[in-house]
Formats: structure tokens, C-alpha cells, sequence
């Protein structure tokens, strides 16, 4: 009996252990279709690196990070593009951005007049994807451009999708093989409760 709780602890573990399996990100992009109040209030959006425009919506090509390919939950890194905004003689921009699907934020570093301001958590990734501004962009935006926190709070930005590439090479359990691993572990515990059973 014992040997068979212990079996069953074990296939439970693996169980669960198995739907938490990442990979590694090759490319792809993520991209951001503006809502159409960000594109008509905001007419000094610009690019940052290898971020691409069409529309109103903006891409940002994967550099790096890893993920689960059926959930998608994980870390996925644009190094080298992001967005900036300019109004007065003032630029605010967001650079080398990181969305973590799990912790559903979208990171990235704050670069005010060409300074470096620190690395913070600008975007919240809701439900459907939209995307709202979080207090530290809310307080980056009021301060560079005198803007009433209030009126950016709750905005939607946009909405996100992912479009990712994995890394082909890297190993991936398929169920099949799962299921070949819980059925030799059974096998060998009943060997033994047999063989124990005899002796």
C-alpha cells in the first residue's frame, strides 16, 4: 500500500511539473494596436531601434526570453526598441522593454531628455490583452508633461498581441513521453509489491 501512495505522490508531481515547461524565445514581435484616442491626442509618437510602425499599430521584435508554447506564460525581451513621446522640448521615452505574461506587466527602462530615470513596470497587461498605464509611468508622464494623474488613470493604451518563435532545439516533452515515464514507474511498483508479496 505504501509503495502505491508513493507512486501516486510522484505521478502527481510529474502531472504538475509538466505543464510548466518553458522554452526559448528566437524572435517573432509583440505588437500594440494604439486605441484611437492615444493616436489622435499623441502626434509626436516616435520609434525607438527596430520598433515598426503600420497603422496604428507598433511592433516590437523579440530578442530574447523564454516561454511556454501553449500557454504562452513567460518572459519575452525587446532589447534595442521602444516608444518615444515629445511635447515642449521635453522627451519621455520607454526602451528595451519586457513582458512578463506571468506577473501580466509589460517592464521597461524610462529615459527622460536622454537620461536614464530607472527601469519600472509601465504598462498592466489586462483582460483581452489592453493595455492600462501603472502608477510609475502615470508619475513618469505627470511629471515630464504637467498631465493631472487622474486623467491618465484607468487609460487604455492599446491592446497587445505575441507572435513569438521558439527555439526548434531545445527539448520539449511531448505527453506521449510523459506518459511512457508514469507507465514504467508503474510497472516497476508493481514488480516490487509482487516480488515483496513472494518473499
Amino acid at each position: 500500500m505504501r509503495t502505491l501512495s508513493v507512486l501516486a505522490i510522484l505521478t502527481l508531481t510529474l502531472f504538475l511539473c509538466a505543464g510548466a515547461v518553458a522554452a526559448p524565445l528566437t524572435g517573432g514581435s509583440t505588437s500594440v494596436t494604439l486605441t484611437d484616442e492615444i493616436v489622435a491626442t499623441n502626434p509626436n509618437l516616435g520609434l525607438i531601434g527596430t520598433a515598426t510602425l503600420s497603422g496604428a499599430t507598433v511592433s516590437f521584435p523579440i530578442t530574447g526570453g523564454e516561454a511556454d508554447p501553449a500557454t504562452l506564460a513567460g518572459t519575452f525581451e525587446h532589447a534595442g526598441s521602444g516608444l518615444s513621446l515629445t511635447d515642449g522640448g521635453v522627451t519621455l521615452s520607454v526602451e528595451n522593454l519586457l513582458v512578463d505574461t506571468v506577473q501580466g506587466l509589460i517592464f521597461a527602462d524610462i529615459v527622460l531628455n536622454g537620461t536614464m530615470a530607472g527601469n519600472a513596470p509601465v504598462l498592466a497587461i489586462g483582460s483581452g490583452l489592453e493595455l492600462t498605464l501603472t502608477a510609475p509611468a502615470i508619475a513618469a508622464l505627470s511629471s515630464a508633461f504637467n498631465l493631472a494623474p487622474a486623467d491618465l488613470e484607468g487609460l487604455v493604451i492599446g491592446t497587445a498581441s505575441i507572435a513569438p518563435e521558439f527555439d526548434d532545439t531545445a527539448p520539449i516533452p511531448e505527453p506521449s513521453t510523459w506518459m511512457m515515464l508514469l507507465t514504467g514507474m508503474a510497472a516497476v511498483g508493481l514488480g516490487r509489491r509482487a516480488f515483496q508479496k513472494k518473499a
